[in-house]
Formats: C-alpha cells, sequence, structure tokens
C-alpha cells in the first residue's frame, strides 16, 4: 500500500541523475514511505475518547431495546437477558441505570437504529475489533428467546454491512455465542456437570476447516487473540465496564485451542 513514494521520487531521481538518481530516490521515497505508514498505523490504532467510549456502552443496549422491540413486544426473557449482561459486566448503580434508560430508548419509535450505526462507524476506526464485540453483545440479546428469528436476522445484516464485517466474522462469532449459551444453559441444570465444547464447536469458534493442519489452527488461534485479547480492546477504547466480555471471549479462544491442540486433530498435520 504504501510505495508511492519510491515509485515518484524513483522516477523523479531517475529523469534528473540517471542511475545514481533513481538509487537516491528509492532510498528517500522509502524513508517516507515508512513515516506515512507509521502515521497509519498510529491512526487506525487510536484509541477512543471518552465521550466515544460512553457513546459506544449507551448503543449498545440501546440497539438491544430495539431488537428486543423489533419483534413486536418486548418479552420477559430480554428483560432478562439484559439485566444478565449488565450483572455479567458487574456494572455499578450509576452504570446500570444508564444501560436500562438506553435499553428503554432503543424501544422506542423515535429510535433512529441507521444514525446509531453510522455515529458508532464515525467513531471507531476502520476494522476496529470492538465492532466484533458490539455485534457478539447483540447476537448474544437475538438468541435470548432461544432462536434467531428472520426479524433479528435483518437488522444483525444491518449491523455487518454498517460495520463492514463479512459474513464469515458474523458466523464465527454465532458459533462462539452459541456454544457458550449452550453450555451456560446445561450448567444451570441441577446436578448437570459443566458441559465440555466439543471439536467441532471448537473449530467453529477458531473459524477453521474439519481437515485443518495444526499450523493452520495455531495461526487462526493467534490471529483471533491478537484481535481480542482484552487489553488491547481497552487500550483501542472498549468501556472497562465491557472488559468482561472481551475476557470471556479469550477464554473460549483458550479453550477451542487447548481441544483442537490435542494429539486427536495434530495426527491430521502429519
Amino acid at each position: 500500500m504504501f510505495w508511492w513514494g519510491k515509485a515518484i521520487l524513483a522516477v523523479l531521481g531517475f529523469y534528473r541523475g540517471g542511475p545514481a538518481g533513481l538509487v537516491f530516490g528509492l532510498v528517500v521515497g522509502h524513508m517516507i514511505d515508512v513515516g506515512l505508514r507509521r502515521w497509519w498505523l498510529r491512526r487506525q490504532q487510536r484509541g477512543l475518547s471518552a465521550e466515544d467510549r460512553q457513546r459506544f456502552f449507551i448503543g449498545t443496549f440501546e440497539f438491544m431495546g430495539h431488537l428486543a422491540k423489533s419483534k413486536g413486544r418486548v418479552e420477559e426473557v430480554d428483560i432478562d437477558f439484559a439485566r444478565r449482561v449488565m450483572r455479567r459486566l458487574g456494572l455499578g448503580r450509576e452504570h446500570t441505570e444508564q444501560a436500562m434508560q438506553a435499553f428503554q430508548q432503543g424501544k422506542t419509535a423515535e429510535f433512529n437504529r441507521e444514525a446509531l450505526l453510522a455515529d458508532l462507524r464515525a467513531r471507531l476506526s476502520p476494522g476496529s475489533p470492538l465492532a466484533l464485540i458490539f455485534l457478539e453483545t447483540q447476537i448474544e440479546a437475538a438468541y435470548a428467546d432461544g432462536r434467531i428469528g428472520d426479524t433479528d436476522k435483518a437488522l444483525l445484516a444491518d449491523l455487518c454491512k454498517a460495520f463492514r464485517l463479512s459474513r464469515l466474522q458474523y458466523e464465527q462469532t454465532r458459533h462462539l455465542v452459541r456454544s457458550r449459551l449452550a453450555r451456560e444453559r446445561r450448567a444451570r441444570r441441577p446436578g448437570q456437570p459443566e458441559a465440555a465444547m466439543s471439536r467441532q464447536q471448537a473449530r467453529e469458534i477458531l473459524g477453521v476447516a474439519p481437515d485443518a493442519s495444526a499450523s493452520e489452527i495455531k495461526k487462526a488461534y493467534r490471529r483471533a487473540m491478537n484481535q481480542h485479547h482484552p487489553d488491547k480492546l481497552v487500550a483501542k477504547g472498549l468501556p472497562e465496564s465491557m472488559q468482561r466480555i472481551a475476557t470471556e471471549r479469550v477464554q473460549q479462544l483458550q479453550s477451542a485451542y487447548e481441544i483442537l491442540s490435542k494429539r486427536g486433530d495434530k495426527k491430521r498435520s502429519r
């Protein structure tokens, strides 16, 4: 991407000084390209301001309320889910009240979904992993009644389009949420042991094929960990009140990798 400096200065250098000018132009152009790349990376990885973090937090619960209302009538399971998320995040009284107000706002007829998504997209850097955190929370909200209906799918598709998330990213996140919810439901049953993650679920979470080699599995795991590590997400603007979601995601990624790294999967790579 960053080669314009070398190309332009090499041509000018050759035109003004022949082969020696060409070499000089390449060297100077390379230095300019390196500087541009560093500037671009800093711009892409900039953290969010306090105002942006607050908007991300409020927007999460606004969209959640809108998702619940879009089914026609907000059910008790939708409200219970919102409260469960707040407890899981360990929100204090002030943040809990803000989240509930945002949830109620999202349910109103005046709520503008397109404006919210456009606002959040403008605040996030292109490709920001915070968009996946937002998507994960909304997919989990859609599963509050046990299934993702057609209306849910349409709203989640709008979300992915607004944040420029691919179909693969959506499916991988959906599998991750579904796996976690299934194990949580089993754990809530009296006398039932904690459900273990299956190899199929682990492959879906890491987004690898059934015949993926050990090196491919490790590459997918490292890429996912690099994107979703809580410390990096907080540095990029994830509100600290939502850090537990990122921590849970990392734990799932680690569990998936441990399952696929066992002897049975390693044999295929030989």
